[in-house]
Protein backbone atom coordinates (compact mmCIF):
# COMPACT_ATOMS: atom_id res chain seq x y z
CA UNK A 1 0.00 0.00 0.00
CA UNK A 2 1.08 3.58 -0.60
CA UNK A 3 2.80 4.99 2.47
CA UNK A 4 3.46 1.60 4.09
CA UNK A 5 6.99 1.26 5.52
CA UNK A 6 9.51 -0.99 3.83
CA UNK A 7 10.30 -3.68 6.40
CA UNK A 8 13.71 -5.29 6.73
CA UNK A 9 12.23 -8.21 8.63
CA UNK A 10 9.76 -9.40 11.22
CA UNK A 11 10.20 -10.87 14.70
CA UNK A 12 7.24 -12.81 16.08
CA UNK A 13 6.88 -13.40 19.82
CA UNK A 14 4.15 -15.00 21.90
CA UNK A 15 3.33 -14.64 25.61
CA UNK A 16 6.06 -17.08 26.67
CA UNK A 17 8.75 -15.11 24.82
CA UNK A 18 7.42 -11.81 26.18
CA UNK A 19 7.67 -13.18 29.72
CA UNK A 20 11.36 -13.87 29.12
CA UNK A 21 11.84 -10.28 27.98
CA UNK A 22 10.39 -9.19 31.32
CA UNK A 23 12.97 -11.46 32.98
CA UNK A 24 15.64 -9.29 31.34
CA UNK A 25 14.11 -5.85 31.84
CA UNK A 26 12.49 -6.31 35.25
CA UNK A 27 8.86 -5.90 36.32
CA UNK A 28 6.60 -3.90 34.00
CA UNK A 29 3.74 -1.76 35.25
CA UNK A 30 0.69 -1.64 32.98
CA UNK A 31 -2.65 0.14 33.14
CA UNK A 32 -5.66 -1.73 34.51
CA UNK A 33 -3.59 -4.06 36.69
CA UNK A 34 -2.63 -3.46 40.33
CA UNK A 35 0.47 -5.65 40.35
CA UNK A 36 3.24 -5.28 37.75
CA UNK A 37 3.95 -7.96 35.20
CA UNK A 38 6.82 -10.12 36.38
CA UNK A 39 8.98 -12.95 35.09
CA UNK A 40 6.52 -15.45 36.60
CA UNK A 41 3.16 -13.79 35.86
CA UNK A 42 3.46 -12.20 32.41
CA UNK A 43 2.46 -15.18 30.26
CA UNK A 44 -0.67 -15.93 32.29
CA UNK A 45 -1.58 -12.23 32.39
CA UNK A 46 -1.35 -11.92 28.61
CA UNK A 47 -3.12 -15.19 27.82
CA UNK A 48 -5.80 -15.15 30.55
CA UNK A 49 -6.14 -11.91 32.54
CA UNK A 50 -6.19 -9.58 29.55
CA UNK A 51 -9.14 -11.44 28.04
CA UNK A 52 -11.38 -11.65 31.11
CA UNK A 53 -13.60 -8.90 29.73
CA UNK A 54 -17.02 -9.14 28.11
CA UNK A 55 -16.11 -7.32 24.90
CA UNK A 56 -13.61 -8.79 22.43
CA UNK A 57 -12.52 -5.36 21.21
CA UNK A 58 -11.74 -4.03 24.70
CA UNK A 59 -9.82 -7.20 25.58
CA UNK A 60 -7.78 -6.88 22.38
CA UNK A 61 -6.89 -3.27 23.23
CA UNK A 62 -5.80 -4.29 26.73
CA UNK A 63 -3.65 -7.11 25.36
CA UNK A 64 -2.06 -4.80 22.78
CA UNK A 65 -1.35 -2.11 25.40
CA UNK A 66 0.31 -4.57 27.79
CA UNK A 67 2.39 -6.11 25.01
CA UNK A 68 3.52 -2.69 23.79
CA UNK A 69 4.54 -1.66 27.31
CA UNK A 70 6.62 -4.83 27.70
CA UNK A 71 8.47 -4.10 24.46
CA UNK A 72 8.99 -0.41 25.32
CA UNK A 73 10.38 -1.30 28.75
CA UNK A 74 12.64 -3.98 27.30
CA UNK A 75 14.08 -1.68 24.63
CA UNK A 76 14.51 1.18 27.12
CA UNK A 77 16.54 -1.11 29.40
CA UNK A 78 19.13 -1.49 26.60
CA UNK A 79 19.85 -5.15 27.40
CA UNK A 80 23.28 -6.59 26.73
CA UNK A 81 23.71 -9.17 23.99
CA UNK A 82 24.39 -11.94 26.50
CA UNK A 83 21.21 -11.18 28.47
CA UNK A 84 19.15 -11.08 25.29
CA UNK A 85 20.64 -14.40 24.13
CA UNK A 86 19.91 -16.07 27.46
CA UNK A 87 16.33 -14.82 27.41
CA UNK A 88 15.54 -15.85 23.84
CA UNK A 89 17.60 -19.00 23.15
CA UNK A 90 14.99 -21.35 24.60
CA UNK A 91 12.14 -19.38 22.99
CA UNK A 92 13.70 -19.72 19.53
CA UNK A 93 14.22 -23.47 19.95
CA UNK A 94 10.64 -23.99 21.15
CA UNK A 95 9.28 -21.69 18.41
CA UNK A 96 7.88 -19.08 20.82
CA UNK A 97 10.09 -16.64 18.90
CA UNK A 98 10.81 -16.61 15.16
CA UNK A 99 12.64 -14.26 12.81
CA UNK A 100 11.97 -13.54 9.14
CA UNK A 101 14.34 -11.33 7.11
CA UNK A 102 13.93 -9.92 3.59
CA UNK A 103 17.59 -10.23 2.59
CA UNK A 104 18.12 -13.84 1.35
CA UNK A 105 21.68 -14.19 2.67
CA UNK A 106 20.62 -13.10 6.15
CA UNK A 107 17.56 -15.34 6.08
CA UNK A 108 19.80 -18.28 5.18
CA UNK A 109 21.78 -17.60 8.37
CA UNK A 110 18.58 -17.28 10.40
CA UNK A 111 17.35 -20.59 9.00
CA UNK A 112 20.68 -22.32 9.67
CA UNK A 113 20.41 -21.24 13.31
CA UNK A 114 16.87 -22.64 13.51
CA UNK A 115 15.33 -19.23 14.20
CA UNK A 116 12.74 -19.26 11.42
CA UNK A 117 10.40 -21.87 12.89
CA UNK A 118 10.36 -23.74 9.59
CA UNK A 119 9.16 -27.30 9.02
CA UNK A 120 12.09 -29.70 8.35
CA UNK A 121 12.20 -31.23 4.88
CA UNK A 122 11.15 -34.90 4.60
CA UNK A 123 14.04 -37.40 4.82
CA UNK A 124 14.24 -41.17 4.16
CA UNK A 125 13.88 -43.18 7.34
CA UNK A 126 12.43 -40.23 9.26
CA UNK A 127 8.82 -40.53 10.46
CA UNK A 128 7.05 -37.33 11.52
CA UNK A 129 5.31 -37.20 14.89
CA UNK A 130 3.96 -33.78 14.01
CA UNK A 131 0.53 -32.25 14.52
CA UNK A 132 -0.72 -28.69 14.38
CA UNK A 133 -4.06 -27.07 15.12
CA UNK A 134 -5.73 -23.74 14.56
CA UNK A 135 -8.67 -22.47 16.59
CA UNK A 136 -11.80 -21.80 14.55
CA UNK A 137 -13.48 -19.62 17.19
CA UNK A 138 -12.42 -16.17 18.43
CA UNK A 139 -12.14 -17.16 22.10
CA UNK A 140 -8.88 -17.86 23.96
CA UNK A 141 -10.02 -21.13 25.49
CA UNK A 142 -6.98 -22.87 24.00
CA UNK A 143 -4.90 -21.79 27.01
CA UNK A 144 -6.94 -24.24 29.12
CA UNK A 145 -6.53 -27.17 26.71
CA UNK A 146 -3.99 -29.94 27.40
CA UNK A 147 -2.70 -31.76 24.33
CA UNK A 148 -1.34 -35.30 24.12
CA UNK A 149 0.20 -37.06 21.15
CA UNK A 150 0.47 -40.85 21.03
CA UNK A 151 2.29 -42.59 18.21
CA UNK A 152 2.80 -46.33 17.79
CA UNK A 153 5.20 -47.52 15.06
CA UNK A 154 5.42 -51.24 14.27
CA UNK A 155 8.31 -52.22 12.01
CA UNK A 156 8.39 -55.34 9.86
CA UNK A 157 11.37 -57.39 8.70
CA UNK A 158 11.02 -56.13 5.12
CA UNK A 159 11.51 -52.50 6.26
CA UNK A 160 7.84 -51.59 6.06
CA UNK A 161 5.79 -50.25 8.97
CA UNK A 162 2.33 -49.49 10.24
CA UNK A 163 1.81 -46.26 12.15
CA UNK A 164 -0.96 -45.11 14.48
CA UNK A 165 -1.05 -41.50 15.67
CA UNK A 166 -3.55 -40.00 18.10
CA UNK A 167 -3.87 -36.33 19.01
CA UNK A 168 -6.00 -35.85 22.13
CA UNK A 169 -7.33 -32.62 23.60
CA UNK A 170 -8.72 -32.16 27.11
CA UNK A 171 -10.53 -28.90 27.80
CA UNK A 172 -10.40 -27.81 31.44
CA UNK A 173 -12.14 -24.48 30.84
CA UNK A 174 -15.28 -23.65 32.72
CA UNK A 175 -18.57 -22.66 31.13
CA UNK A 176 -19.13 -19.33 32.88
CA UNK A 177 -20.24 -15.99 31.56
CA UNK A 178 -19.50 -14.81 28.06
CA UNK A 179 -16.12 -13.15 27.68
CA UNK A 180 -13.27 -12.70 25.24
CA UNK A 181 -11.54 -15.53 27.13
CA UNK A 182 -14.31 -18.16 27.11
CA UNK A 183 -16.07 -16.97 23.96
CA UNK A 184 -19.38 -15.35 23.19
CA UNK A 185 -21.25 -18.55 22.38
CA UNK A 186 -23.54 -19.04 19.39
CA UNK A 187 -23.22 -20.77 16.01
CA UNK A 188 -23.19 -24.17 17.72
CA UNK A 189 -20.17 -23.37 19.91
CA UNK A 190 -21.10 -22.96 23.60
CA UNK A 191 -19.25 -20.68 26.01
CA UNK A 192 -16.05 -22.38 27.16
CA UNK A 193 -15.83 -24.75 24.18
CA UNK A 194 -12.61 -25.25 22.21
CA UNK A 195 -13.09 -25.56 18.45
CA UNK A 196 -10.15 -26.19 16.11
CA UNK A 197 -9.00 -27.73 12.85
CA UNK A 198 -6.33 -30.37 13.60
CA UNK A 199 -3.71 -31.44 11.06
CA UNK A 200 -1.43 -34.49 11.22
CA UNK A 201 1.61 -34.68 8.93
CA UNK A 202 2.44 -38.04 7.35
CA UNK A 203 5.06 -39.11 4.76
CA UNK A 204 4.14 -38.39 1.17
CA UNK A 205 4.28 -42.10 0.30
CA UNK A 206 1.91 -43.18 3.11
CA UNK A 207 -0.52 -45.93 2.07
CA UNK A 208 -3.80 -47.25 3.51
CA UNK A 209 -4.41 -43.85 5.05
CA UNK A 210 -7.41 -43.62 7.38
CA UNK A 211 -8.51 -40.97 9.87
CA UNK A 212 -11.37 -40.24 12.25
CA UNK A 213 -12.30 -37.89 15.06
CA UNK A 214 -14.02 -39.12 18.22
CA UNK A 215 -16.97 -36.96 17.19
CA UNK A 216 -17.46 -37.40 13.41
CA UNK A 217 -16.20 -34.57 11.20
CA UNK A 218 -15.16 -34.23 7.55
CA UNK A 219 -11.58 -35.40 6.83
CA UNK A 220 -9.45 -33.48 4.33
CA UNK A 221 -6.22 -34.84 2.80
CA UNK A 222 -3.83 -32.41 1.12
CA UNK A 223 -0.10 -31.92 0.48
CA UNK A 224 2.15 -29.36 2.15
CA UNK A 225 5.93 -28.88 2.35
CA UNK A 226 6.63 -32.34 0.97
CA UNK A 227 4.28 -34.13 3.39
CA UNK A 228 0.70 -35.30 3.12
CA UNK A 229 -1.57 -33.57 5.59
CA UNK A 230 -4.68 -35.06 7.17
CA UNK A 231 -7.09 -32.58 8.75
CA UNK A 232 -10.16 -33.06 10.91
CA UNK A 233 -12.18 -30.77 13.19
CA UNK A 234 -12.85 -30.95 16.91
CA UNK A 235 -15.29 -29.06 19.16
CA UNK A 236 -14.84 -29.75 22.87
CA UNK A 237 -17.02 -28.41 25.67
CA UNK A 238 -15.43 -27.42 28.94
CA UNK A 239 -14.61 -30.50 31.02
CA UNK A 240 -14.65 -32.82 28.00
CA UNK A 241 -12.07 -34.30 25.63
CA UNK A 242 -11.73 -35.34 22.00
CA UNK A 243 -9.28 -37.38 19.90
CA UNK A 244 -8.15 -37.29 16.28
CA UNK A 245 -6.70 -40.62 15.07
CA UNK A 246 -4.69 -41.24 11.90
CA UNK A 247 -3.35 -44.63 10.73
CA UNK A 248 -1.22 -45.48 7.70
CA UNK A 249 1.41 -47.88 6.40
CA UNK A 250 4.77 -47.40 4.68
CA UNK A 251 6.59 -49.75 2.33
CA UNK A 252 10.01 -48.24 3.19
CA UNK A 253 10.10 -46.89 6.74
CA UNK A 254 13.75 -47.54 7.61
CA UNK A 255 17.16 -46.74 6.18
CA UNK A 256 19.81 -49.45 5.84
CA UNK A 257 23.31 -48.62 7.12
CA UNK A 258 25.49 -51.70 6.64
CA UNK A 259 24.05 -54.54 8.71
CA UNK A 260 21.94 -52.16 10.74
CA UNK A 261 18.59 -50.58 10.01
CA UNK A 262 17.77 -47.14 11.32
CA UNK A 263 14.55 -45.21 11.90
CA UNK A 264 14.01 -41.74 13.35
CA UNK A 265 10.94 -40.12 14.86
CA UNK A 266 10.82 -36.36 14.31
CA UNK A 267 9.01 -34.38 17.02
CA UNK A 268 8.12 -30.76 16.32
CA UNK A 269 5.71 -29.60 19.05
CA UNK A 270 3.38 -26.73 18.31
CA UNK A 271 4.13 -23.90 20.77
CA UNK A 272 1.68 -24.07 23.67
CA UNK A 273 1.33 -22.68 27.18
CA UNK A 274 2.45 -25.87 28.97
CA UNK A 275 3.98 -28.09 26.26
CA UNK A 276 2.80 -31.32 24.59
CA UNK A 277 2.60 -34.65 26.43
CA UNK A 278 4.07 -37.38 24.21
CA UNK A 279 3.69 -41.16 24.49
CA UNK A 280 5.63 -42.81 21.65
CA UNK A 281 6.56 -46.41 20.94
CA UNK A 282 8.71 -48.04 18.27
CA UNK A 283 8.39 -51.81 17.99
CA UNK A 284 11.25 -53.51 16.13
CA UNK A 285 10.51 -56.59 13.96
CA UNK A 286 10.23 -60.01 15.60
CA UNK A 287 13.66 -61.48 16.39
CA UNK A 288 15.33 -58.08 15.84
CA UNK A 289 17.74 -56.63 18.42
CA UNK A 290 18.00 -52.90 19.12
CA UNK A 291 21.73 -52.04 19.15
CA UNK A 292 21.55 -48.27 19.76
CA UNK A 293 18.95 -45.67 20.64
CA UNK A 294 18.66 -42.02 21.58
CA UNK A 295 19.26 -41.53 25.32
CA UNK A 296 15.74 -40.16 25.75
CA UNK A 297 14.28 -43.53 24.72
CA UNK A 298 13.58 -46.35 27.17
CA UNK A 299 14.60 -49.59 25.46
CA UNK A 300 13.16 -52.86 26.69
CA UNK A 301 13.56 -55.94 24.55
CA UNK A 302 12.54 -55.13 21.00
CA UNK A 303 10.71 -51.90 21.75
CA UNK A 304 11.68 -48.32 22.56
CA UNK A 305 9.35 -45.84 24.26
CA UNK A 306 9.30 -42.13 25.00
CA UNK A 307 7.01 -40.42 27.51
CA UNK A 308 7.64 -36.77 28.23
CA UNK A 309 6.09 -33.30 28.34
CA UNK A 310 7.91 -31.57 25.52
CA UNK A 311 8.17 -28.00 24.30
CA UNK A 312 10.93 -28.15 21.70
CA UNK A 313 11.85 -30.32 18.70
CA UNK A 314 13.83 -33.53 19.05
CA UNK A 315 14.88 -36.50 16.91
CA UNK A 316 14.44 -39.95 18.47
CA UNK A 317 16.44 -42.68 16.77
CA UNK A 318 16.88 -46.44 17.02
CA UNK A 319 19.13 -48.82 15.10
CA UNK A 320 18.56 -52.57 15.05
CA UNK A 321 19.86 -55.76 13.50
CA UNK A 322 18.01 -58.93 12.58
Amino acid sequence: RAGAPRLDGVITLDAIALEDLVWVSGDVRVSGRKLPLSESTTAAALEIDAFQQPADEKAARTHAAWTSEILRTFLASRPGLESFALATARDARTRHLAIYVRRPSTQDLVSALGLDGAMPDPQPGVLPAIASWSATATSHVGVFVDTRIRQDVRLRSDGSATVLMEVSFENSAGSGSRSALLGQGGEGIPVGAFAADVTVYVPDDARNLAAETSRPSPIDVQEDLGYRTVTGSVSIRGGESSTFTVTYSLREAVRAEGDERRVVLLLLPQPTFEGIAYALRIQAPDEARIVSASPELDVRGGSATFAELRGGPIDLEISYVE
